[in-house]
């Protein structure tokens, strides 16, 4: 009698057919789960946005971009200084970690002495779920973006994708002159000691982006994502080589953002280097990045929308983060 079996041919043949069928269906669930990470994204934005409000609420205005904790305009080397988003946690349902840090009274660099772990954790509330880069940053990749705790040792901090407008050119610590020349300080809503009210929003909250993506790495590029809790000021920044002494503020670039280049611009000089200060938005969502603006919306900003590097405010990524340019934003 005959057994029943499959053939060398038909069992080739049905592997063939598993892997066809593999290859079709797993570009839609990496698909799918990209979606649900830039749904998570969005959500954190939403968020983000919501504190802003509320605290705007409760203060009169948005946080400061930094808070300058030295009382002096040239900070003390090093040392950090709280930024907005330290600022939110209590309306963030964080205020745990707010009262933990002691933000305000205490200095980060103190507060790293005690409470390093906190300093250094993952919060997911700042993380795009897109982002697999570290929890804090790296003292050897940028040593630029760590500060120093009491006993004047180098440390990294906790990371956030998301990164306060401020500037339509380079980062600067101290507000423009002239909001439609970025390079005469910051235009957008963040910057050391702001006090931006809604009201100072003259371009309207829904032209006018407030909080924006920036990831760690894309491919070879580094952006390093922004510090969570502090910066330091003048002395801050990416890896030597990449940033311009004199030209700009070089730590308002770790926990704020410009709108000088489209997303995920690679942004280099003569030196092949990036710059820090010219740092833009960037994610590993394809295509662009999410942004959140003054009226707390959350909107996808294509890769392909217009910028230019001449620091005069005259296309649409500039006009988005100037905030009283007066200029009219058409389609994008």
């Amino acid at each position: 009698m005959a057994r029943n079996g499959f053939t060398l041919v038909e069992l080739l043949v049905v592997i063939a057919i598993i892997g066809v069928l593999i290859a079709l269906l797993l570009p839609a669930v990496q698909q799918a789960r990209e979606a649900a990470r830039r749904m998570q994204c969005s959500n954190n934005l939403k968020q983000i946005g919501l504190a802003l409000h509320n605290y705007h609420d409760t203060f009169g205005s948005f946080p400061s971009g930094y808070v300058d904790i030295s009382g002096r305009t040239e900070v003390v080397d090093n040392k950090g200084h709280w930024s907005w988003a330290a600022l939110t946690l209590p309306f963030m349902e964080m205020g745990n970690v707010h009262d933990l840090l002691n933000v305000g009274p205490a200095s980060p660099s103190n507060v790293l002495d005690t409470q390093q772990a906190v300093m250094q954790s993952r919060y997911a509330a700042f993380r795009c779920p897109s982002d697999i880069g570290p929890d804090f940053s790296s003292t050897t990749e940028c040593a630029g973006c760590c500060i120093q705790n009491g006993g004047s040792t180098e440390l990294g901090h906790s990371l956030s994708n998301y990164l306060g407008i401020n500037s339509s050119a380079l980062a600067r610590a101290d507000q423009a002159t002239n909001f439609n020349d970025g390079t005469t300080g910051a235009t957008g809503i963040f910057y050391r000691n702001s006090d931006t009210r809604l009201r100072d929003i003259t371009d309207g909250s829904s032209n006018t982006v407030m909080v924006g993506e920036r990831c760690y790495r894309i491919n070879t590029t580094d952006y390093l994502a922004g510090e969570l809790f502090a910066t330091r000021d003048y002395n801050g920044g990416g890896p030597a080589h990449r940033d311009r002494g004199g030209m700009a503020d070089q730590g308002a670039s770790r926990i704020l953002v410009t709108t000088y280049h489209s997303p995920n611009k690679i942004w280099e000089h003569a030196d092949s280097y990036p710059k820090w200060e010219e740092s833009g938005l960037s994610s590993l969502h394809p295509g662009g990045v999410q942004v959140c603006f003054a009226d707390g919306s959350v909107r996808f900003l294509s890769e392909t929308t217009a910028s230019n590097a001449s620091g005069t405010t005259d296309t649409i990524m500039e006009f988005l983060g100037s905030m009283s340019d007066g200029n009219v934003i058409g389609e994008y």
